[in-house]
Formats: structure tokens, C-alpha cells, sequence
């Protein structure tokens, strides 16, 4: 607490004869937080150097933890002209959306009011301007989004032009007026750092208007809440200015579309549990929504729909999908027909539902939701269970059902099997064996159309 504030670093000279030369003295000329690990190296003549570690608080340490400082102690003539350049006035804290920061890039210095001044050079001929970036907070390891690690960072200058007091980009060129100034060599893409070196023509007005171009993109659909990057130009003579800092806030925003109207139930019918959704959506530009409902139906469990238009409107009300109603009716799956209508198949765990255990059952709608026709038995292989059914449309109007056997039918514990449909409900061609691997357990399917008529099917294999 010597220096007001943590600690510092004081230093003593010495003669030959180990005699004190003068009294104590204090190294670092930054007094918040902590200055300490300090180490020396006696340079030409008497002179030397001092480097230590600052702790960063306050206005002290380089803007991540702690960053390494010196102080050179001698004859100034000794070390030639090394006046520092003057970088000040850059806008310490900008807030970007994320949409923004994904569209394209942002200049970072919202003020566009950056001072540069260099009192011992005419230009920053040798000189730089480096823009890093500093600690970036972990990103989540199990986020659903690619995580922002860093490299989704994207620094670079603004192309304005060559017009009088513009800022230019071409190639690896960098221009101010239309005559080039530095040259990028490590171009801040990715995480990487900015970095362009100057020639005789950067002087201190094109040093001031190349860092009030200074852009930020970010490519994440998660981005961090925010990051810091550390801006210094050195002039060529030795001379580096105090690093500034500038922080990068980005609100974030949902991805993909946005929700309208708010969470709303769909069963209206509440007693007992409602369980096994599944949604389609309808010619007319509507969609329906089927479950399995418990008690409703009067027998266990049973199925049942909601229908809505384009605007999510409700459509006549709850209806029941199952006519036999005993026992239980559940898995419940519905797709829209290409020509209006809408078809729901169903697991009836009935006893003996359809001749020999459990079986598969649906019924098809038609585009002013009535029950077109009766409900009707998908599958032909009736022994022991079938469950699990899936559907999907085809282009001729028709579809195809598909589901777990665990009758045998492939000569093992449970495959796929599958039946198309036309457009009126009449089976097309038998019912077919989906899985050619036959060992162990196929089961979970699920089939989609395809637009050139066929259609898909994929299960899990165990």
C-alpha cells in the first residue's frame, strides 16, 4: 500500500562497493491494483530496464488479467528519440444486435472522433497498428447452436474509397487518398488478429482516419454477451502508444422465426393425460393436430384431433379419430393428403384388435374435416403385435403407413414393414418388407415422400 494502492515496485542503485547511490526509488508510475514479479537487466553504459506484471484493475494491467509493463532508467540520449504516439478518443464501449453483427460489418469506433498524434515523427513509417482480441468468456459446451469460440470473429477496415480523407482497401493494400499507406499482413479474420504495417506515406492524419475504420463482424447464432479488443499503433521509432480497449456488447436475438401469439393449449378436453402429439399441415394451408387422449373416449385411451386455419384459428371443434373405442388407442400420427384431407393411423392396444393382439388402425378425413369412409386395418401380418406406425404423403394423393412387427414376419424379434395407399384408401399392392437386415431389432420407423413420387424410410437397428 506503499503507493496507495496494493502493491508496487521500488528499486534501490548500488555502486561497485555496494554503497547506495541516492536513496529508493518507485519503478512503476501506475498505482492502482497490484504491481509485483518485477525483474532487471543492466543495459549499456548505467542504464537499465525494469519489467513487471500489473494486475489489471482500474486503469491498471492491459484489459485481460494481468499484462507485462517496463520502464527503461538511463540517459535519455542513450535511447534516441521515443516519444510514444498519442491514440485517445476512441469509444470505449459500443452495443451491436446480433442480426447486425451477422449482416455484415460494423465500424467499431461509433464516435468517429479517434485522436492520433506522434510529437517525434513526421510519419509512422516501420510503424503498425495491431487490434487483438482479449480473454473471450467459455462458451457452453452443450448449446444447441454452434458455440462462438472466438473464431467467428471478424475484424477488418472499411473500403470507403479514394477520395479526400477516405480510407481504401484493395488486396492487401491499404490507402488514404488514394495512395497507399501500409500493407495488411494478418487480415483479422476468423480470430485472428488485425495487423498492418505502415510506409513513409502513413502520417498521423491517415493513422487517425485508417482506426476510425475499424470494423466487427461476428458469424455466431449464439454469440457471448460481449468481447474486448486491445488497439495500439506503434510510430517506427520505437515509440508505442498506451493500448486502448474498446468492449463489443451484443444483444442477442431468436434464431430462425419468430413466435406469434404465445403458448395456447390445444386439447380441450383436460381431464386425465393428453400425451403424443403429432402435426401436419393441410392443402388449404391450415394444420391438425392428433393425440391420445386418456378417458376421453370413455375406454382408456383414445384419439383425438383440432384443426386450425393458415392463422392458427381454431376450426370446428376437439374431434374424436377412432371408432372402436375399447381398450386403448395411442401413438397417434397424422399427415395432409396432396389432394385435401388429412389420414391418422394409430396403435389399438385393444385386446384382439385385430385378431391377434395389438394392431394398426386409420382413418382418413377429407378437406372439410369429416371422416371420409371408416376407420380401417393398415396392416395384413396380424400375428402377435404391431405398433409404432408412421405415415406419409405421396404426390399421386395417395400415402404410405409403415411400423414395427413383432409377429416374426422377417424370421426375427421385430422388423419394419410397410403398406401404400392410394387416393381413395385402397391398399396398393401388398404389404411390404422394409428392412433386409433382419437379426436382432428393427423398430422406431419413419417415412417421408419424395418429390419425384417414391418415398423414404428409416428405423433403428439393435
Amino acid at each position: 500500500g506503499r503507493d496507495g494502492s496494493g502493491t508496487g515496485v521500488f528499486a534501490q542503485q548500488y555502486d561497485a562497493t555496494a554503497s547506495r547511490v541516492d536513496g529508493e526509488f518507485q519503478v512503476n508510475t501506475e498505482f492502482s491494483s497490484t504491481q509485483s514479479q518485477v525483474a532487471l537487466a543492466g543495459l549499456s553504459g548505467d542504464n537499465f530496464v525494469a519489467v513487471w506484471r500489473s494486475q489489471n484493475s482500474g486503469t491498471a494491467g492491459d484489459g485481460s488479467g494481468g499484462g507485462i509493463f517496463q520502464q527503461l532508467f538511463g540517459e535519455p540520449a542513450d535511447f534516441g528519440s521515443q516519444a510514444s504516439p498519442i491514440l485517445s478518443e476512441f469509444t470505449p464501449e459500443v452495443t451491436f444486435s446480433e442480426a447486425a453483427l451477422n449482416a455484415g460489418a460494423l465500424l467499431l469506433d461509433a464516435n468517429q472522433s479517434v485522436y492520433v498524434a506522434d510529437s517525434d515523427s513526421a510519419d509512422f513509417d516501420g510503424g503498425s497498428l495491431l487490434v487483438t482480441r482479449l480473454g473471450l468468456l467459455e462458451p457452453i459446451l452443450d448449446q444447441f447452436e454452434s458455440p462462438d469460440d472466438g473464431t467467428q470473429d471478424q475484424l477488418s477496415v472499411q473500403n470507403q474509397g479514394v477520395g479526400a480523407g477516405q480510407i481504401g482497401v484493395s488486396g492487401s493494400s491499404v490507402t488514404y487518398e488514394g495512395g497507399v499507406i501500409g500493407t495488411i499482413v494478418s487480415d483479422g479474420s476468423n480470430g485472428s488478429r488485425l495487423e498492418i504495417t505502415f510506409n513513409s506515406n502513413a502520417d498521423a492524419a491517415a493513422v487517425e482516419a485508417l482506426v476510425e475504420r475499424l470494423t466487427y463482424a461476428n458469424t455466431s447464432d449464439d454469440p457471448v454477451p460481449f468481447r474486448q479488443f486491445r488497439i495500439q499503433i506503434s510510430d517506427g521509432d520505437g515509440g508505442t502508444s498506451e493500448p486502448v480497449v474498446v468492449k463489443v456488447n451484443v444483444t442477442p436475438e431468436q434464431d430462425g422465426v419468430a413466435p406469434v401469439f404465445g403458448e395456447r393449449q390445444v386439447n380441450s378436453f383436460v381431464e386425465g393425460e393428453q400425451r403424443e402429439p403429432s402435426v401436419a399441415s393441410l392443402a388449404d394451408g391450415g394444420y391438425v393436430v392428433v393425440w391420445d387422449s386418456d378417458g376421453e373416449d370413455g375406454s382408456g385411451y383414445g384419439i383425438f384431433g383440432q384443426r386450425y386455419t393458415a392463422e392458427g384459428v381454431i376450426t370446428g371443434p376437439e374431434f374424436i379419430v377412432n371408432s372402436q373405442i375399447f381398450g386403448d388407442q395411442v401413438e397417434a400420427q397424422v399427415t395432409g393428403l396432396n389432394g385435401g384431407g388429412f389420414v391418422v393411423s394409430w396403435t389399438d392396444q385393444s385386446s384382439n384388435a385385430d385378431g391377434s393382439s395389438w394392431g394398426i388402425f386409420a382413418q382418413r378425413f377429407g378437406a372439410d374435416g369429416l371422416p371420409a369412409g371408416g376407420e380401417f386395418l393398415v396392416n395384413t401380418t396380424t400375428s402377435s403385435s404391431q405398433q409404432e406406425s408412421a405415415i406419409a404423403a405421396l404426390n399421386d394423393g395417395g400415402f404410405v403407413a409403415v411400423w414395427q412387427d413383432n409377429g416374426g414376419a422377417d424370421g426375427s424379434s421385430s422388423g419394419v414393414l410397410g403398406q401404400r395407399f392410394d387416393s381413395a384408401g385402397n391398399p396398393v399392392g401388398g404389404e411390404f418388407q422394409v428392412n433386409t437386415e433382419f437379426s436382432s431389432f428393427q423398430y422406431e420407423p419413419s417415412v417421408s415422400g419424395l418429390s419425384g413420387g417414391g418415398f423414404v424410410v428409416t428405423w433403428t437397428s439393435a
